[in-house]
């Protein structure tokens, strides 16, 4: 799966939540099955205060899952690694996973601060690239983003 996985990351508060709005937005539009991993050193706050499932999670459930005619979600405690939240995903074409500058993997660099030695950079936004062969957009370009991705994935690389 690691070949349809591509990593949006940069430091905090670069933009990189609203760029990937407007990819999976443009992805969804070529007819891809995306999903989308937020990777993150706090807290998740998923639920609203007083739902079912806020309350039975807060009592101490180890797991809580809905399940609804158009959509469902598991909350579980204790850590899970991202091969295991990937499969969660079920049958995708792609997963984004916002985060993950320290991980290997093919990255979309956003901001400053692009370093090479931890994947490939598919491309840098707003930033400066660590070398002269990687392509540097702008948030604005992300129909050629969207053209980056899909052409990784026909290689399967």
């Amino acid at each position: 799966m690691t070949d349809r996985v591509v990593f949006v990351a940069g430091y905090s508060g670069r933009g990189k939540t609203a760029l990937l709005v407007r990819l999976v937005e443009r992805l969804k539009k070529r007819g891809l099955r995306v999903g989308v991993l937020k990777r993150s050193r706090s807290r998740a706050r998923v639920e609203v205060a007083g739902t079912d499932t806020q309350r039975l999670y807060g009592a101490g459930a180890d797991a809580v899952g809905f399940v609804g005619p158009e959509e469902c979600f598991v909350r579980r405690r204790g850590p899970v690694d991202l091969a295991e939240a990937m499969g969660m995903l079920g049958e995708v074409d792609l997963v984004l996973v916002e985060g993950g500058k320290h991980l290997c993997g093919v990255k979309i660099w956003v901001g400053p601060g692009a370093e090479e030695g931890s994947g490939s950079l598919l491309a840098v936004v707003d930033g400066e690239p660590p070398s002269s062969d990687v392509p540097v957009l702008s948030h604005q370009d992300v129909d050629r983003l969207v053209e980056l991705i899909t052409d990784h994935l026909a290689r399967g690389q």
